[in-house]
């Protein structure tokens, strides 16, 4: 669900709200686990004067403890004798049918949406000017009509808050 999230966000959009959220993790899929708690505990031999031991090596077949750090060979107690009752593997259910959403396929959203598109692409012969603007045009004098309305249908690009920055600096520095 986190890399939904992440992956949401890195597509320009904001998760303000919970029906962002909700937006985000469409298409994604959850389990809801719980560890089986019916399971023993593990069961094991107390170790006396616990706390004078200051340093411990666990080794194949036993435990190593010791005082201080490379004194003497220290206390070995066997694993044996540590631990009196082992449980079995921990098991990981799912618990219940907790469906997030049903995943199909996504669609691809159009740039652009304006009436100006000619259905025969080989009709199309000039293009706005204007940067981000996404119209096309049969004839020069509907380019300079839509010119002069200044009226453009400009592309939803959602670009992230680096590359606006860089967008601003450059302009501001054009000039100079």
């Amino acid at each position: 669900m986190k890399g939904a999230i992440r992956r949401y966000c890195n597509e320009g959009h904001n998760i303000l709200t919970a029906a962002d959220m909700h937006e985000a993790l469409k298409g994604s899929s959850a389990a809801v686990g719980e560890i089986d708690s019916d399971r023993k505990e593990v069961k094991i031999k107390r170790i006396n004067n616990f706390s004078f031991f200051h340093n411990f090596a666990y080794e194949k077949d036993s435990l190593r403890l010791s005082k201080a750090y490379g004194v003497g060979k220290g206390k070995i107690i066997p694993w044996s004798e540590l631990i009196l009752e082992k449980h079995g593997p921990v098991v990981l259910r799912e618990v219940g049918n907790h469906d997030f959403f049903a995943i199909g396929p996504r669609a691809i959203k159009q740039n652009c949406n304006h009436s100006q598109i000619s259905s025969n692409n080989k009709d199309i012969l000039f293009h706005c000017p204007e940067q981000r603007c996404c119209s096309e045009f049969t004839s020069s004098e509907e380019l300079q009509d839509y010119v002069h309305l200044g009226e453009h249908s400009k592309r939803e690009v959602s670009e992230s808050l680096y590359d606006s920055l860089r967008h601003e600096w450059a302009m501001k520095f054009s000039s100079l």
